[in-house]
């Protein structure tokens, strides 16, 4: 996966691209906002590649860039668990992370990095 940003007179857009084994798929747009998505079946593995090649050139000589994660900010969500939790306690978490995943992912805003559980608490980790 690629993910990369821009900010031009106050308005932060974004770029990623990335291959869920069927297509290749390109999504962009303003960051907070949906954003739109084009995909590029990878029957033609070598014609995707070009594909993703030249557009991940263009978009960083118009100034896209990867942001430095010590730049970005980390968001933990937290419940109070029963000791070292439990299977429904871990069924929770997915989806958490699924539900984070989708709305952060599909605007932008970044996505899911994890979680732990145990010692009272279940926490998941986004940025």
């Amino acid at each position: 996966m690629v993910k990369v940003y821009r900010t031009t007179n106050g308005v932060t857009e974004y770029w990623e691209a990335w291959d869920d084994s069927v297509d290749l798929i390109f999504h962009w747009g303003k960051v907070g906002e949906k954003g739109e998505t084009t995909k590029l079946p990878l029957t033609d593995r070598p014609r995707a590649r070009e594909a993703f090649e030249r557009e991940k050139k263009r978009l960083i000589a118009e100034g896209f860039m990867p942001v430095q994660i010590e730049k970005m900010a980390q968001v933990v969500i937290q419940y109070r668990i029963d000791g070292m939790g439990s299977v429904k306690d871990l069924d929770k978490e997915r989806a958490i992370e699924e539900l984070m995943n989708e709305c952060l992912g599909w605007t932008g805003l970044g996505n899911c990095d994890g979680h732990d559980i145990g010692s009272g608490t279940l926490n998941t980790f986004a940025m």
